[in-house]
């Protein structure tokens, strides 16, 4: 039997042992989440699945409301210090005696923050108000253009006006990037479990604003705990665990003896806003494991928006390099497989703030040596256009017309060549103008994951539309 138990729909503000202090409705990690158990029908007890069920409910609930920048929470009527009272000390001197769970997060996301070259910050809460706050108004902030190429290429497209510009060069300016000002930031106590979060100065001056955001591994920090914590109370565990699909961790071998079958995700697919259109294959690869893992991902695909800017198409997403305010845009996407899930999700942080295989591969060796990560494997992935690095661009769509701007099919069966300006996009039937540069999607891996990977050209939606490649790191 496989007895699945889903994570709860939301946090409500009373009748329950964590509640939200505020009036909005919020799901733990602000995604779904899925556990699924694998057994017998004689290997659990009913009252004992629901034990399990309510354990994991809990310790998402709680782990979210420890983690989270934004709101406060009470625990059995009691207030929960967490990371918004962290960031509301900054500054103060105050010393915060923190939850055991709490205390471990902030003091490794530090240490990978120095360990990580710069590619992972754990200080750019400021910078990633302003994008939650953009992702959230894109359709009501976009040109005629946008809509345009939005309607013909169903990705999301905008644009940041001067005053978001202004913004980012600020929250940039206050952002501590330097191992001097690192160094500054915060100082733990591991007898007390106390954390302060001190002033930090540039050349004498105090660095305003600054703020913690662990939205990026405090997930996966959830997922490590609470798989330790059953595989100590249950030894003979098989389950897994998907966070939202950034960490699927397995315990344990299946009761059937059967290898784990991983579909990886193609982030192509993922972008494309239109599901019922889609031309691409929502995975097309596999990857088999006998036994217990942990596979980490983060990609650009699902907070994301294309910006036209001359005749380049620039993408920026959620996954931020400290030093710019803005996307490192060579990586689709990137995973590791890594035991530490919390770890994990910190190296792929990191690793999209690469911009070139060789780059992604020394730091990924780097943190190896590190963390003395003897087994780790990483995914790598790409598109490419005739054997060349691929991103979208004016010259992508053909044919436009020569206000650079896709040509339409009207009901009339007409076509639309025209600036749009007078034109409502519910008249539009089709478009003339498509991707003319069909790109492929290449998967990197390491040697030994290469050698667990099958690509898939049937058993697919569309067999014929098959746009992945692998290639082993060597």
């Amino acid at each position: 039997m496989v007895t699945s138990f889903l994570s709860p729909y939301y946090i409500p503000k009373s009748n329950n042992r964590v509640c939200i202090k505020d009036d909005e409705i919020i799901s733990p990690f602000n995604t779904s989440i899925n556990t699924s158990l694998y057994h017998y029908v004689s290997d659990y007890s009913n009252d004992t699945l629901n034990s399990i069920r309510d354990e994991i409910n809990f310790k998402l609930e709680y782990f979210h409301a420890l983690s989270d920048r934004h709101y406060s929470y009470t625990l059995d009527g009691k207030n929960i210090l967490n990371v918004k009272a962290i960031n509301d000390s900054y500054g103060k001197n105050k010393s915060l005696v923190v939850d055991d769970f709490l205390y471990h997060l902030l003091k490794e996301s530090y240490q990978f923050t120095l360990h990580s070259q710069g590619r992972y910050n754990m200080f750019l809460g400021s910078l990633n108000d302003i994008y939650e706050k953009k992702f959230a108004q894109i359709d009501n902030q976009q040109s005629i253009k946008e809509k345009v190429f939005q309607d013909m290429a169903h990705l999301h497209f905008a644009s940041f006006s001067e005053e978001e510009r202004k913004a980012i060069d600020e929250a940039i300016k206050n952002t501590p990037i330097s191992q001097s000002e690192l160094e500054q930031s915060l100082t733990f106590d591991d007898e007390k479990k106390s954390v302060t979060f001190h002033e930090i100065t540039r050349n004498g001056i105090p660095l305003k604003n600054v703020k913690i955001s662990l939205g990026g591994n405090a997930k996966g920090f959830a997922t490590e705990k609470i798989t330790n914590d059953l595989k100590k109370e249950y030894p003979g565990i098989s389950l897994v665990m998907n966070s939202g699909t950034s960490s699927i961790k397995a315990l344990g071998t299946r009761p059937d003896k059967k290898d784990w079958i991983l579909r990886y995700i193609n982030p192509a697919y993922q972008e494309y806003l239109d599901s019922e259109s889609n031309p691409y294959n929502d995975y097309e690869f596999t990857i088999s494991y006998p036994g217990q893992f942990n596979l980490s991902t983060s990609g650009n695909y699902e907070n994301y928006f294309y910006e036209i800017q001359g005749n380049k198409m620039i993408k920026n997403s959620h996954i931020l390099d400290a030093t710019t305010g803005y996307s490192n845009n060579y990586f689709d996407q990137v995973s590791v497989f890594l035991n530490d899930a919390g770890l994990a999700d910190m190296y792929t942080t990191a690793l999209m703030n690469t911009s070139s295989i060789e780059e992604a591969s020394l730091l990924f060796d780097s943190l190896n040596q590190i963390y003395q990560q003897q087994d780790a494997e990483m995914i790598l992935s790409y598109k490419e256009y005739q054997d060349e690095y691929f991103s979208y661009s004016l010259d992508s769509y053909q044919p436009l017309s020569s206000f650079d701007l896709p040509i339409a099919v009207l009901r009339d069966g007409s076509e639309y060549a025209n600036d749009y300006q007078s034109l409502n996009l519910s008249d539009i039937v089709s478009y003339k103008t498509n991707l003319a540069c069909p790109f492929k999607q290449v998967y990197c891996l390491t040697s030994e994951l290469y050698q667990k990977a099958s690509l898939i050209t049937d058993k697919l939606k569309k067999p014929d539309n098959v746009i992945s490649l692998l290639r082993e790191i060597k």
